[in-house]
């Protein structure tokens, strides 16, 4: 066999996946809004985006339900009948009656859970918009919707785990959840992201490149070995 040096240039050959482009990634990407709607104008990276939100659309047979659930996280608005699971909520209720007029005792007050005891003595930071609690965001100013209990596993699946997510870090996942608030929510993201199987899969080793030769019992490097010659050998007596 001879090998042969050819030029780059002359590889017609070439793997597809060594020309495919480098595209930065982009957070305006929402799957509810148009790609043209977007802040960027339309990038390459939420172009990409986009055609794979549709062929996962085309793929997957539970789509639809998945789909709603994501264009609800992205939106405003409320999480489907966010009112009545706020009712089902047993702090959240209390916190809104307390905010209409029902202002609890020290002794109610000092059985309640942690977290309507915190909601309380920040109340200035709650209201209540058609017959839903809302939080200000003390950061942005924004209003922050108030997540119940049994609803907060699913925001978290939905803010990381769907695709248009792809199981991104702390901060990002943070960001796509800075609408929604529940007690202790900066807590329970970090602990869901570092607990991510596919995220631990994906993350690349980091330890680092030793710039040295190992070194020896001794603290010393080692020495080099070379091969002994036919005269080094000891010669056998008899």
């Amino acid at each position: 066999m001879e090998i042969i040096h050819r030029p780059g240039k002359q590889h017609g050959n070439a793997d597809a996946l060594s020309r495919i482009p480098h595209v930065e990634e982009c957070s305006s990407y929402t799957a509810s809004s148009l790609v043209t709607a977007l802040p960027c104008g339309g990038c390459k990276y939420c172009q990409r985006m986009q055609r794979s939100w549709g062929e996962f659309t085309e793929e997957v047979d539970d789509v639809i339900p998945l789909s709603s659930a994501v264009r609800s996280l992205a939106q405003q608005g409320p999480m489907g009948h966010i009112a009545e699971e706020q009712r089902k909520d047993k702090d959240i209720s209390l916190m809104m009656n307390w905010l209409q007029g029902e202002e609890p005792d020290e002794g109610i007050l000092a059985l309640a859970s942690p977290p309507l005891k915190h909601m309380w003595m920040n109340r200035q930071l709650f209201s209540i918009t058609k017959d839903t609690l809302y939080r200000a965001d003390p950061e942005n100013g924004g209003l922050q919707l108030v997540v119940p209990q049994h609803l907060q596993e699913e925001v978290l699946r939905l803010g990381h785990d769907v695709p248009t997510a792809g199981h991104q870090g702390i901060n990002r996942t943070k960001e796509r959840l800075q609408r929604y608030w529940w007690y202790r929510c900066g807590s329970h993201i970090r602990r869901y992201v570092n607990t991510c199987g596919v995220r631990n899969s994906m993350k690349k080793s980091v330890r680092p490149v030793p710039r040295h030769p190992r070194e020896g019992g001794n603290g010393e490097a080692p020495k080099k070995q070379h091969p002994r010659s036919p005269r080094d050998r000891p010669r056998e007596s008899g």
